[in-house]
């Protein structure tokens, strides 16, 4: 039997959906990426997409290191394809370039109220922008470009407050035009 199994089986309810994350982010290789785990068939909380947002980087990580000993199996894919567990990656929080699998998979409410239909509109801004100026290349000055746009981004999108409706708008909508 598949040991990761065992490990879910004697876990709680909270501490399952950390272990499941955990798992997904070991065999998609996204150790620290902001996640959340929703068990099939329920619905949605707004208190989960508010403890997803208030929770940085480093709280992930320490998540996966936690259960990194337990999750050296290499039967992970089968054991992510059967458990009633979905994970979806928050890799907007990384990087502007990323695909926004969060916003692809949250109910049009939760968009509206947590500005994502907003984050996904900057996305398409940013990505026009490092199109327009850098055409993806790959020379220093392109590369000290890209991580200050990278930088900007993520010092609105990685902020807690800019989800939960206490962060003033910030003039980046402009960038595309620079």
């Amino acid at each position: 039997m598949n040991k990761l199994f065992s490990v879910l089986s004697e876990l709680d309810n909270e501490n399952s959906e950390d272990f499941v994350g955990a798992c997904a982010a070991k065999y998609r290789n996204l150790i620290g990426v902001p996640r959340l785990v929703v068990k099939n068939n329920t619905k949605l909380k707004t208190k989960q997409v508010k403890i997803l947002f208030a929770r940085n980087e480093s709280f992930f990580q320490d998540i996966d290191n936690k259960y990194c000993d337990l999750i050296n199996e290499p039967n992970i894919e089968d054991f992510l394809d059967n458990i009633e567990y979905s994970v979806y990656f928050d890799l907007c929080r990384v990087s502007f370039l990323e695909k926004d699998e969060l916003f692809d998979f949250m109910p049009n409410k939760f968009k509206k109220n947590f500005k994502l239909n907003q984050r996904s509109e900057e996305q398409k801004n940013f990505v026009l922008s490092n199109i327009k100026h850098l055409s993806g290349e790959k020379h220093v000055t392109t590369m000290i470009i890209f991580d200050k746009l990278n930088s900007v981004w993520l010092s609105k999108w990685d902020n807690p407050e800019t989800y939960l409706d206490e962060y003033d708008d910030q003039l980046v909508n402009n960038i595309i035009n620079a």
